[in-house]
C-alpha cells in the first residue's frame, strides 16, 4: 500500500522495520531507520552483501515495490502499482519456492515488469531455522527464476539486498528518486 500512497499523492513513505521486528533488527538497520524518521533517509546505501545478477548502465527512477505477496494481490485492482520507469524492490518471507515462482510469473505475465528501470530483490527466507546452505540454495533458485523472466530486458537486477523480514532490514524511501549503480553496488537517492 506504500506504493499506492506514493502513486496517488506523490509523498515519500518508508519501507523498513516495524514495531514487532525492532528487537531483532541489527544496529545499522536501526540507525538507518532512525535517520529516516528524522528526515535524513536519503543517505546512499553501499553494501558488499548483494549479488549483482545483471549489471549494466546505472538505472534511475522512483523507488517502488515492497512485499511480493501483498503486491500480487493488487494485480487487476484499482490499487495495482504502476512501475513504468521505476526501480522496483521486492521481498517476502515464509513462502515456499513454488508460490514465489507463481507470484513472479504472475508479475511477468501481468506486464508489471515491463519497462521497469531496475529490479532489487531483498530477503526471501523461508524459515529462521533454515541452514545457511539451504538459504543460499533457495535464494539462488529465486535469482535464477527472476533472471529467466527478465531475460528479454537489459535492466540491472540485484539479489540479496538487505530489505525485508531480516535483521538487517534497511529502511527504503518509497517514491524517492533513486539510482542503482551496479559497478559500486550502490543505491543512492537524488
Amino acid at each position: 500500500m506504500l506504493s499506492y500512497l506514493q502513486q496517488k499523492t506523490g509523498l515519500v513513505s518508508h519501507h523498513g522495520p516495524v514495531v514487532t521486528s525492532l528487537a531483532g533488527t541489527d544496529k545499522p538497520a536501526i540507525e538507518r531507520f532512525f535517520h529516516c524518521l528524522m528526515g535524513k533517509g536519503t543517505q546512499e546505501i553501499v553494501t558488499k552483501d548483494i549479488e549483482i545478477l545483471r549489471g549494466g548502465i546505472p538505472a534511475a527512477g522512483l523507488l517502488a515495490g515492497g512485499n511480493l505477496s501483498s503486491i500480487v494481490t493488487l494485480i487487476g485492482t484499482p490499487f495495482q502499482p504502476v512501475w513504468k520507469e521505476k526501480i522496483v524492490f521486492l521481498e517476502d518471507t515464509g513462502e515456499p519456492f513454488y508460490r514465489l515462482d507463481r507470484m513472479f510469473t504472475q508479475l511477468f505475465y501481468s506486464g508489471m515488469l515491463d519497462r521497469i528501470s531496475g529490479l532489487i530483490l531483498g530477503d526471501f527466507s523461508y524459515d529462521t531455522k533454515q541452514s545457511s546452505l539451504l538459504k543460499i540454495r533457495r535464494h539462488e533458485n529465486i535469482w535464477e527464476r527472476v533472471l529467466e523472466l527478465t531475460a528479454q530486458s537489459d535492466v540491472p537486477v540485484w539479489g540479496g539486498f538487505p530489505t525485508g523480514h531480516c535483521p538487517n532490514n534497511l529502511t527504503l524511501p518509497i517514491g524517492a528518486l533513486s539510482r542503482m549503480d551496479s559497478t559500486h553496488a550502490k543505491l543512492s537517492f537524488l
